[in-house]
């Protein structure tokens, strides 16, 4: 994605300059203030002026654009925050020198970096007049399409921002706020007590095991014309962290001052005998009437204070235990139909979730048994179809809409979002999210609010807008 701009670059010695040309109008004082002072955020530029003509030179030594950076790269969460947090903050730092917003460059072929989003440059350009608003919704569509689709929180949140920007209405103070919000919530990093080990009564025992699955397997020899039992333990500890959202100690000392204020006013209208009749005694009229008007006042400037938008998020960690111990999984020993004794078993856990119980005798060769583990299965079935069909829902996060090279599901109906809703799982659980669609997602005839997770259960009716699935588990 190029800009529209006429662009020049100029390589010398040592240094290299993207030069753009003036449109002739006076910016005297944008000028100054670019020449004068080296503002955090921006590009170093020099200004020169040919034939009454002003040429703006940039310096770009060392630096890459965002598109050249992430040509062959994904956006991950933490990337898209820290790109959106340094334009913000240049935009910021361009108020104090009372540059207007408009004339940045947003565009990804003129912003410019290093290595990572950290250390973003953004170009300023007198007289470019381009909304803000308008490129920043250039921007996050840009992302969109090279956001990784693999992690949940950094699609929510580029596409949260992407609808807001299509507002009319919107501001950039509501994109902010949108982008200090966001978290990667409910993060669960396996945490062992001990090294893990695998124990075996034979040196023929072989026992294949997922690494990120299994925590500890056991294999345990049973006395003759006993069944041999496979044993699980997925038992540990956790650390999990959680979203908190809080008050900073600076709310709750202007919320005092509130209300000594109010109390001092009470004082003073009582001193002054405001409240008070002819007589000097107090006047239950007025006295109503002062303490109305002051718990109104103060309880409107409390409600701004203690405004939910205001609240500040950390990330705190918490140590959980879990105790998920599988039930032992029996095999019957069967041999030509008759139990023997004298047999002796291996099993292995297979790549695909399933257990091979192999089964040797003294004299014979072995004999291969196979019982596959009862895995739950997540289905679509489209209701008003006359022919029914299953649609296997086998990879998270599952993606709804109509755009055909970012959902696994494509649907052609006219009225769906081209990224109209995802399909989560997390601890067992499958979650239905919408992302932001034009005719909304609905679950049981309720429909969901964007970006906020609602579970879904066995036979519930999922709409994307006209379209209709029942959401089916099979064990």
């Amino acid at each position: 994605m190029e800009s529209k701009l006429n662009k020049e670059f100029i390589r010398d010695m040592k240094s290299s300059y993207m030069v753009l040309k003036g449109d002739g109008r006076d910016h005297n004082y944008k000028n100054k203030m670019l020449s004068r002072y080296s503002i955090p955020g921006f590009l170093s530029i020099d200004i020169k002026s040919i034939n009454n003509v002003e040429l703006y030179y940039y310096d770009i030594t060392n630096l890459k654009t965002l598109e050249e950076t992430y040509g062959t790269r994904v956006f991950h969460f933490k990337d898209i925050k820290e790109l959106l947090e340094g334009i913000f903050d240049a935009i910021d730092n361009g108020r104090e020198y009372f540059l207007e917003q408009d004339d940045f460059i947003l565009y990804p072929d003129c912003l410019y970096m290093r290595e990572n989003t950290d250390n973003l440059k953004l170009c300023y350009y007198p007289g470019f007049r381009e909304s803000i608003i308008g490129q920043l919704s250039i921007l996050f569509e840009y992302i969109m399409n090279k956001a990784d689709y693999k992690e949940e929180s950094a699609i929510l949140l580029i596409y949260a921002l992407y609808k807001e920007s299509r507002e009319n209405n919107t501001t950039l103070y509501r994109l902010r706020d949108i982008l200090k919000e966001a978290f990667p919530k409910d993060i669960k990093v396996k945490k062992l007590k001990a090294p893990q080990q695998i124990k075996f009564n034979t040196e023929d025992d072989k026992i294949c095991a997922k690494d990120n699955l299994i925590s500890d397997i056991k294999t345990f020899k049973q006395p003759a014309g006993e069944e041999n039992v496979y044993q699980i333990n997925l038992n540990g500890e956790y650390e999990k962290q959680e979203e908190v959202s809080y008050y900073e100690t600076s709310t709750f000392i202007m919320a005092g001052a509130i209300a000594a204020g109010a109390l001092s006013f009470l004082f003073v209208l009582f001193r002054t005998g405001a409240l008070s009749d002819e007589l000097g005694h107090p006047d239950i009229i007025k006295v109503t009437a002062g303490l109305a008007i002051v718990i109104c006042l103060s309880g409107y400037a409390l409600t701004k204070v203690f405004d939910p938008k205001k609240k500040s998020t950390r990330l705190v960690t918490k140590i959980v235990y879990e105790d998920i111990t599988e039930k032992p999984l029996r095999v019957d020993k069967v041999a030509d139909g008759k139990s023997d004794e004298s047999e002796e078993a291996s099993q292995t856990l297979q790549e695909d979730n399933s257990v091979t119980t192999i089964l040797s005798e003294q004299e014979d060769k072995t004999e291969i048994l196979f019982t596959q583990l009862s895995l739950p299965c997540h289905y679509l079935v489209e209701k008003n179809s006359c022919n029914p069909v299953e649609i296997p829902v086998e990879t998270f996060p599952y993606y709804v809409g109509k755009d055909k090279n970012r959902n696994q599901l494509i649907l052609k109906e006219g009225s769906v979002s081209r990224l109209h809703a995802v399909i989560t799982k997390r601890d067992n659980m499958v979650f239905l999210t919408d992302l932001g669609s034009t005719n909304g997602t609905y679950v049981n005839g309720q429909r969901l609010e964007k970006n906020q997770p609602v579970q879904v259960d066995n036979s519930d009716e999922l709409a994307f807008s006209r379209e209709l699935y029942l959401f089916k588990i099979k064990e």
